[in-house]
Parts: C-alpha cells; structure tokens; sequence
C-alpha cells in the first residue's frame, strides 16, 4: 500500500524536525516512522549509533527494528549498522541506562527489575 500525502510529509521531513505521528491502530504509523528512519539514514542524515526510537512494546519495537532491517537487506553496510541501534521499548531502554551506569548508581550490573503489574 502506498504513502499517503501526510505519511510522505512526515518521511521527508528534514531529520532534525520535531514531527508527531498520531492515529489510530493499523493506520500505517509504524510503517511511516520506519520508512522516515531508513530515508535519512541512507541519505546519510542520521548514525544508526546515534538513534534512539522507543516504543511502549518489546513486541513494537522489534517489529519497527525489523521492518528497518527489511528496507535496508541484509547486504547494505546500514544493516549492521542498524543492529546496534536503540530500538527499544521505554522499559528495556531505562534498564540498558541503568546497567551501563550500575557502578554510579551503586547498583548491581546484573539486576533484575520486576515489573509492577506482576
């Protein structure tokens, strides 16, 4: 299915533009927001070291890391440059923060963290 006028208006943004992607469920945000990070990462506008996408799902995130990874194939030099990339969920990106500092923090590397609604 092809881009609709204000999908297109938000991939081709400029990379440092503050653009805000609201609708509903199956309207194409996922798919706009992975097509906006593979233009400007093949334009060379944006590292793939320096991104930070997060979403509020391990199960969004990784559909949004994939459907990147899709774009570019697997034979691109960004492929691999992708895999290091933060695609992550906001949990699991608070948790990356606070295992790469335990030692400022005075915590354990190895902690667990349990989430509330267990």
């Amino acid at each position: 299915m092809p881009f609709n006028k204000d999908q297109l208006r938000a991939i081709d943004a400029p990379a440092d533009a503050d653009i805000l992607i609201a609708a509903g469920a199956g309207s194409g945000k996922t798919k706009t927001l992975a097509e906006r990070v593979f233009h400007h990462v093949d334009n060379g506008d944006i590292n793939p070291a320096e991104l930070l996408i997060l979403t509020f799902t391990n199960n969004a995130a990784h559909e949004m890391k994939e459907r990147i990874l899709q774009r570019f194939g697997s034979k691109d030099p960004n492929y691999a440059r992708m895999l290091s990339s933060h695609v992550q969920s906001f949990d699991s990106f608070l948790a990356y923060l606070v295992r790469s500092n335990a030692a400022e923090l005075g915590v354990s590397p190895d902690l667990t963290i349990i989430p509330q609604y267990q």
